[in-house]
């Protein structure tokens, strides 16, 4: 019976020292701060700024899980075009493919749910260096927004990278409807999807896809 009573006590011992382990590191991961990434103003110009109400902050998991979002809108009725930026900053930083992979199937998801229909045989993917020097990897899609009468036709990133220098992964989606069936006017339309995808290299074409002023490209996010 002693010895029986003595494991007890072990176990108890190890308990307690997880507990107190646990809780020590919850204070030290809760005091520091998430650096958010975000798009500086210089590169939205005057048509594009960011939707207030779309602003994001969430903690969870006792603190050990914090996670913030901002939002992008180009203010036009007849192509509209988001670009959404968050930042996860966790315990342990996730592998940056199975971010990928998980954030590619919450954005589908997010899609179906707002009545945008991804085109699969339209997938492209691959990998860029944006300007703050982070080599990232993106899956791109073209998409029928169903939940307009006419539909209309849009294009679809997701994009993702690991920021050693703050500890946070970022996530940066962007939306552009590249028709305006509803007004007539079936021709593609690629200035607002060129403005959230473009960079240096013209990694996703030339003339207005190449350039140093595209949203995610400049993406700051330490």
């Amino acid at each position: 019976m002693v010895f029986k009573g003595g494991k007890e006590s072990g176990v108890y011992v190890v308990i307690a020292f997880f507990v107190i382990l646990l809780l020590i590191l919850t204070v030290l991961f809760s005091g520091s701060q998430l650096r958010r990434a975000r798009v500086d103003d210089v590169f939205l110009g005057r048509v594009w700024s960011e939707d207030i109400n779309e602003r994001r902050y969430t903690v969870g998991f006792l603190g050990l899980e914090k996670q913030a979002s901002f939002t992008y809108k180009n203010n036009n009725d007849s192509y509209p075009a988001f670009l959404s930026v968050t930042t996860v900053k966790m315990f342990f930083m996730m592998n940056e493919k199975e971010f990928m992979e998980k954030s590619v199937v919450s954005v589908k998801q997010q899609m179906k749910d707002d009545g945008i229909i991804l085109d699969e045989d339209s997938r492209v993917s691959g990998c860029r260096v944006l300007n703050n020097g982070h080599k990232t990897r993106y899956v791109m899609f073209n998409g029928t927004d169903t939940s307009m009468d006419p539909v209309e036709l849009v294009r679809v990133i997701c994009e993702t990278w690991n920021c050693g220098v703050s500890g946070t992964s970022v996530l940066c989606v962007g939306v552009a409807w590249v028709t305006d069936n509803g007004d007539g006017f079936s021709d593609l339309y690629f200035k607002y999807w060129a403005k959230i995808v473009r960079d240096e290299e013209g990694t996703f074409g030339v003339g207005e896809f190449q350039g140093s002023d595209g949203l995610i490209f400049n993406v700051n996010c330490h």
